[in-house]
């Protein structure tokens, strides 16, 4: 430690902002998409051997299957993207 005054920080001084972030969290949502797609349609396809056009009876509607296993997966996966590239779409 120095007796030597020490020099605040200009309330000026703004964050670097990252120029790449917005294209980085539009490439996790893509990318999340598209493995939660493919993920879905070979579990649909090849595990549960039925149809991609096959649907869920959901009271008096028919939901098509791959959309609806598709979202909540694209949510893990976007999770999952966004800790490795640091995009901070989910706050820690």
């Amino acid at each position: 430690m120095t007796d030597q005054p020490t020099t605040a920080a200009n309330s000026d001084d703004k964050p670097k902002t990252d120029p790449a972030l917005f294209a980085r969290r539009a490439m996790v949502w893509v990318l999340s998409a598209l493995a939660a797609g493919t993920t879905c349609a070979l579990v649909i396809k090849f595990f549960l051997k039925t149809e991609l056009t096959a649907t869920v009876p959901i009271s008096f509607v028919e939901i098509p299957l791959l959309p609806l296993a598709a979202f909540p997966l694209t949510l893990f996966f976007m999770i999952w993207f966004d800790y490795f590239l640091k995009t901070r779409i989910v706050n820690d």
